[in-house]
C-alpha cells in the first residue's frame, strides 16, 4: 500500500523466503528466513492495509503437509497468526488492518456432499482471523470453499466445489448469505487457482477462465470478455485506480492495457 515497499517470495539455495524491499533503493528491510513459505493454489500472502507487514502461509517442518499463517513486519519481526495443526491455512486477504480472511482445509473432517476419486472431500472453509486476539471464526461452514479474494470494503469472493454446480465462484457480502455468481465448470471452466480481482466499487469481479479474462457483474453474474487479444498467463494485476491491467502473455513480460 502506497508503493513504498514490495513483498517477494524468493527461492534460494536455503529454501523459500519472504523478502520485504524498499522500492526506492531496492534494499531488503525484512526477511523471513527461518520459515518455509508456500503458495497453495498460487496464492501465498497479502499486505495489511496499513502497510505494516505481510501475512503469508508457512509450512510446518514437523508436519510438511500442513500450513499456518505468519505475519512479517517491516521491522523484521515474524509472528505466528494461526496455530499449527491438522489443517492447511492459506490464501490470506485483509478485511481490515486487524482482520484476515483465509482458506482452511480441515484434514480431520470430510463432507459426503462432495465426492472425489479418493472418497469424500475434506471440508475447507473460509475463516476469519482477529489478529489482536488470535481468535478464528468460520465465515462459511461445512463446505468445500477455497481461495478467498477480498475487496477494499470487505466483499469476499471464493471458489466452491459442490455436487450440483461443480466449481463455481461465490460472493459473500457480510453478513448476508453467500450466493453463486458464476459457474459451473462445464460452462465456465475454472479451478481453485482461478485468479480474481474486484473492480469498480465491487460492481464487477474480473475472473480468469483458461487464458481469457472476463468482467463479471455483481450480483447479476453476467460475464463480458475483456478486450485483450493476447492469451493471458496466470499472472495479472489490476491498477489501484481500476483503469488498467498488467498481464503476461506467452512468456513475455508485463503488458499494460486499459481495463474496459
Amino acid at each position: 500500500p502506497g508503493g513504498r515497499h514490495v513483498a517477494l517470495l524468493v527461492h534460494t539455495e536455503a529454501g523459500a523466503e519472504v523478502w520485504l524491499m524498499e522500492t526506492t533503493t531496492w534494499r531488503v528491510v525484512a526477511a523471513a528466513r527461518n520459515r518455509r513459505p508456500v503458495a497453495p493454489w498460487g496464492r501465498w500472502g497479502a499486505w495489511s492495509p496499513d502497510g505494516a507487514g505481510v501475512c503469508f502461509a508457512s509450512q510446518d517442518n514437523e508436519t510438511p503437509c500442513t500450513t499456518h499463517l505468519e505475519f512479517l513486519r517491516l521491522h523484521g519481526q515474524t509472528e505466528a497468526m494461526t496455530q499449527k495443526g491438522d489443517h492447511l491455512d492459506s490464501c490470506p486477504g485483509f478485511l481490515s488492518a486487524s482482520q484476515v480472511v483465509f482458506s482452511r482445509v480441515d484434514y480431520g473432517r470430510t463432507t459426503s456432499e462432495v465426492m472425489t476419486a479418493s472418497g469424500p472431500a475434506n471440508v475447507s472453509e473460509v475463516v476469519l482471523l482477529d489478529m489482536r486476539s488470535k481468535q478464528v471464526s468460520g465465515v462459511t461452514a461445512g463446505q468445500v470453499d477455497r481461495t478467498p479474494a477480498v475487496s477494499p470494503s470487505g466483499a469476499i469472493s471464493f471458489v466452491r466445489l459442490d455436487a450440483y454446480r461443480g466449481q463455481a465462484v461465490y460472493v459473500l457480502k457480510q453478513p448476508a448469505e453467500a450466493y453463486p455468481l458464476i459457474g459451473d465448470i462445464l460452462t465456465f471452466p475454472m479451478s481453485y487457482r482461478t485468479p480474481r480481482a474486484w473492480i469498480r466499487n465491487e460492481s464487477q469481479l474480473v475472473v480468469q477462465s483458461g487464458s481469457v479474462l472476463y468482467a463479471v457483474s455483481v450480483p447479476a453474474g453476467e460475464a463480458t470478455r475483456l478486450q485483450i487479444t493476447d492469451p493471458v498467463d496466470g499472472g495479472w494485476a489490476i491498477s489501484s485506480d481500476g483503469n488498467a491491467i498488467a498481464y503476461a502473455s506467452r512468456g513475455r513480460g508485463v503488458i499494460l492495457a486499459p481495463l474496459r
